[in-house]
């Protein structure tokens, strides 16, 4: 079969949930299931494996202390960047993505599928006042908008179950006030940028094959132009 490559722009589909609420394995089986189709795919991720994104890995997983205070006790107490100044890396790790590999490969035809992107700052970088939102929009004002972002929305006693299951280590936001905050913020952002830009929400409950399903009605319907054969979607995964 001829490839699809060139014919068109290529399209950037993007993932957003917490932490276990399926974003790693749905976005890894609709870059399969389209390359059956013979669409050219890029599966992808924030943070990235660029210069930033390393740095936000180590950060992220409490492996980059940038200083150390007395506790009250009298030991040591590790001290991690603000949230302002995580936000501030994950927006330059983001331009960096964009520039060197998510715009290239749309304009280049192919389907770039990301795993988190900027509504996973918002949500994680907001804290307690939504009023944070705008300055966190305003850094990630140069970022193109997602042709489509699907919203994974698994309640937190679900993630928080599926994460433990398959992870060795805690991350930086994985204390149990810090994440339901972060899922009110989720919650906030989505219905927000719903009314502006194209934005499904699917619940991510379910198992897999049930949340995939789901996904794949939605880009059927979202890109028609992508499947002109619908039976496509009656075939076998």
């Amino acid at each position: 079969m001829k490839s699809k490559k060139n014919e068109r722009r290529g399209k950037f589909i993007v993932f957003e949930g917490l932490d276990g609420s399926g974003t790693t394995t749905q976005s890894k089986l609709l870059g399969q299931y389209l390359e059956k189709q013979n669409w050219p795919v890029l599966n992808t991720s924030e943070p990235t494996q660029g210069p930033m994104g390393l740095i936000l890995r180590l950060l992220l997983t409490n492996r980059l202390i940038f200083n150390s205070r007395p506790s009250e006790q009298g030991n040591q107490e590790l001290e991690i960047l603000s949230n302002s100044s995580i936000a501030l890396l994950f927006a330059a790790d983001r331009l960096d993505h964009i520039q060197h590999t998510i715009l290239p490969k749309i304009q280049d035809g192919v389907i770039v599928i990301c795993e988190r992107y900027y509504f996973s700052s918002y949500a994680y970088q907001m804290g307690k006042d939504s009023k944070n939102l705008k300055w966190l929009q305003t850094i990630n004002s140069r970022c193109i908008q997602p042709d489509l972002t699907i919203y994974l929305n698994t309640s937190l006693a679900v993630c928080n179950k599926r994460r433990f299951t398959n992870r060795w280590y805690q991350d930086l936001y994985e204390k149990p006030e810090i994440l339901e905050q972060v899922a009110r913020n989720y919650e906030h952002v989505v219905q927000r940028m719903k009314k502006t830009m194209p934005v499904e929400i699917v619940d991510g409950t379910p198992n897999e094959k049930v949340v995939f399903e789901n996904i794949i009605q939605i880009i059927q319907q979202r890109f028609p132009e992508m499947f002109p054969n619908s039976s496509l979607f009656s075939e076998n995964q």
